[in-house]
């Protein structure tokens, strides 16, 4: 066993690791985004435009609302696995950066609590911008961590399965 342990080299490669297992998760969680959104859009049209065409048209907004469930299953449990990798990330980089002070204001990638505007700042590469671009930049660019892209991974089927319901009530009523 080597007796030099280079405690920063090991870090730096758990950081790297954990990077790597976080962009995996993004991977696996926007294929099965993907998977349920087509199903989901095949779903609504066979049943809002090819409802005539259907045997059992009654039963599409029952399926509608168990794949929905099932993508909400999904979507949560995936959103947890980024939040907990992130934090796991988080933990890592703080070990590295107390080895180093001059880290102290790096910002991680993954660091979704830290503003753009901060970063460029710090950087002092904020950028020139006329009123016009300003505005631009203000309603193309920004980010809510309530209604997060991730976030959205297990809201969006959720509000589905809201949709669902209601239309399968709307037509048991009707």
């Amino acid at each position: 066993m080597n007796a030099e342990f280079d405690i920063g080299q090991f870090w730096l490669e758990d950081y790297k690791f954990r990077v790597e297992y976080l962009v995996d998760q993004f991977s696996r969680m926007w294929a099965r985004f993907n998977f349920f959104l087509t199903i989901e859009s095949a779903a609504f049209g066979a049943f809002f435009f090819a409802q005539d065409k259907l045997k059992t048209p009654e039963q599409v907004p029952l399926y509608g609302f168990l794949l929905s469930i099932v993508w909400y299953i999904f979507g949560a449990e995936d959103r947890y696995l980024v939040s907990l990798y992130r934090e796991q990330i988080l933990q890592a980089a703080k070990k590295i950066k107390a080895l180093d002070p001059s880290l102290q204001d790096y910002t991680i990638v993954g660091d979704t609590d830290v503003s753009l505007k901060d970063i460029r700042k710090r950087n002092d590469t904020m950028p020139d911008y006329n009123i016009l671009g300003l505005w631009l930049e203000r309603i193309s660019a920004w980010r809510s961590s309530y209604i997060s892209i991730t976030r959205l991974a297990a809201l969006l089927p959720l509000a589905l399965a809201v949709v669902w319901v209601l239309i399968f009530t709307r037509g048991s009523l009707g």
